[in-house]
């Protein structure tokens, strides 16, 4: 690799025995900071312009060391320390005072609070900070406080903090992202190979399933589904993480009492009622075409589809389906649909000799090892056009438990030998006779 080469740019660093690359920013939300670590979180800016990210980095970078001193401390939470940032918000961990335990507080890192007048007035309009960020936070706390299953992490309070700043808190999941699963494998970390074998994985994104599915019967698709966003706890828990980025796409919500978000998530300062045609949210090396190319009218439940497969497809192959060394080209990638197989895109990693860097020799032999069926459900979840992919999350997991049970799978048509061993995992005593 020419080192001069700007676009290729990749820091490596040891950090506790485990390699990392720290300039991928295709593994980034549209946004983010371009130097966010490889397993960094998302963030809710979406604008591509360049001058909203550089304001979110300036934001960013202002409420650093307030947040570390208690910035956002009130009289029942008291601030420990930060767990995760993104381009416009932070999730820390507090303690909540009233009922002795800890808990995550998610907190906005641009000031929204009025100025100019103290009589919270008017005035002119002249002083007032723009309420687009503060109306996608509520938003988001009130649809993730929504969504009530095991599966999605809950809401305990929405509120303002003694100086008027708003925040909500939410469980504090003991564990850890499917992000951090999948690197230490790729890293061919003992414990974590004996652990998460690709059966364990395989039900973990079935809890996954069960958590979208549950979202669409109310009309709500996630729109940023990557394994950053999947917190796997140290019993068993897996929880579907951020849902900022989420937007209701159907308003006859199967039940009676259907939530209806008032503000849909991902617009813009200037217009926080809706996401206008064009805009481009999500994470690169996950996007479905229609999101890549800001076809919002396009996004509904197999847009989530295409993530889940998405997701699949690296927990297979242990690299994501769009991974480049720039999010614009990962977002090129992703327009235009270049999907590789998963064994073809682990083998153009592994010919980068700086990327190689990334895996082990026991990551590379995990990462070879694909089940055809995974990878043909995987391949038709990320089908191009929408209507060649499974129809529903449910018809997605329905192939996912097929193959565990060693029964056909929709994607894939068995040969006679394939079929007579399936058999056989099903029927052992008959197949043994």
């Amino acid at each position: 690799m020419d080192g001069s080469d700007e676009n290729r740019n990749f820091t490596l660093e040891l950090n506790s025995g485990f390699l990392e690359l720290d300039s991928m920013a295709s593994m980034q939300r549209v946004g983010d900071s371009q130097v966010a670590a490889f397993a960094a979180g998302g963030s809710t800016l979406l604008d591509l312009d360049g001058l909203s990210e550089k304001t979110a980095r300036k934001a960013a970078a202002e409420a650093r060391s307030e947040l570390a001193t208690g910035h956002h401390e009130s009289e029942r939470y008291r601030v420990l320390h930060e767990i995760a940032r993104g381009g416009m918000g932070a999730v820390l961990e507090v303690h909540d005072s009233d009922l002795d335990r800890k808990v995550a507080m998610k907190v906005l890192l641009r000031d929204t609070r009025k100025s100019g007048s103290g009589s919270g007035s008017d005035g002119g309009g002249q002083g007032r900070v723009s309420t687009g960020p503060v109306e996608r936070f509520i938003a988001e706390a009130q649809l993730t406080g929504s969504l009530e299953h095991p599966n999605i992490v809950p809401v305990h309070e929405l509120g303002l903090d003694s100086q008027g700043r708003v925040y909500f808190t939410m469980k504090r999941v003991r564990g850890r992202s499917l992000r951090g699963v999948l690197d230490k494998l790729r890293q061919g970390h003992a414990p974590t190979l004996a652990e998460f074998t690709p059966a364990h994985l395989l039900n973990v994104l079935l809890k996954v399933c069960d958590a979208i599915e549950f979202a669409h019967s109310k009309g709500i698709v996630h729109r940023d589904l990557k394994p950053e966003n999947i917190m796997v706890g140290e019993f068993g828990e897996v929880l579907v993480m951020d849902w900022g980025l989420a937007k209701q796409v159907d308003s006859q919500a199967t039940d009676a009492e259907g939530y209806k978000l008032d503000v849909s998530l991902g617009a813009s300062d200037d217009d926080s009622t809706r996401t206008r045609e064009g805009t481009v949210s999500g994470t690169p090396a996950y996007m479905s075409p229609e999101q890549a190319r800001g076809e919002i009218s396009h996004v509904d439940q197999r847009t989530d589809v295409f993530c889940l497969g998405a997701m699949l497809y690296e927990t297979l192959c242990l690299v994501p389906p769009f991974l480049a060394p720039t999010m614009t080209a990962a977002l090129e990638a992703a327009r235009e649909h270049r999907l590789l197989p998963p064994r073809q895109k682990l083998e153009e990693v592994l010919a980068d000799k700086d990327l190689a860097r990334a895996f082990s020799e026991a990551g590379r032999e995990r990462a070879r090892r694909h089940a055809p069926e995974l990878v043909a459900i995987a391949i038709k979840a990320m089908a191009e056009k929408r209507e060649r992919r499974y129809p529903t999350v449910r018809d997605f997991k329905r192939d996912l438990e097929n193959y565990q049970g060693a029964l056909p799978v929709s994607a894939r048509r068995d040969h006679f030998v394939a079929r007579m061993l399936k058999w056989g995992k099903r029927n052992p005593t008959r197949a043994a006779v």
